[in-house]
């Protein structure tokens, strides 16, 4: 579904790099995470492109999930870019274990509000 620029494929998209991320750290800790830095930099790209396509869903549609702090995630994709030697592997982990969830029921319930009869279900 990559490839528009309609709400419900960033928000496919949105899903689909949460699936990768958990993919990706499923069976590590912390220290299992920090050691490896092909799965920072992969789960550090993901969290990129969460952030740019959170930056283009109307604000509107933003609005139906309050809780969720948008700003914070479209501001991590500029922290990842310009601030790229302040990354620690403790931030991002705490993003993995706190964030991604709430963000991906939020995400699962606007696809849903504009999902078409002949889209696919979320990824899970």
């Amino acid at each position: 579904m990559t490839g528009s620029h309609t709400p419900r494929h960033r928000l496919w998209d949105i899903l689909d790099a949460i699936r990768l991320i958990r993919i990706a750290v499923s069976g590590l800790d912390l220290s299992a995470y920090k050691a490896n830095p092909e799965k920072r930099a992969a789960v550090e790209r993901w969290i990129l492109t969460i952030s740019e396509a959170s930056r283009h869903l109307p604000a509107d549609l933003k609005a139906t999930q309050p809780g969720i702090p948008w700003d914070d995630i479209a501001e991590a994709g500029n922290f990842l870019r310009h601030v790229y030697d302040q990354v620690w592997p403790e931030r991002t982990w705490s993003l993995i274990e706190d964030d991604l969830e709430p963000l991906r029921i939020a995400v699962v319930t606007m696809y849903e509000m504009v999902r078409e009869p002949k889209d696919p279900n979320p990824p899970s």
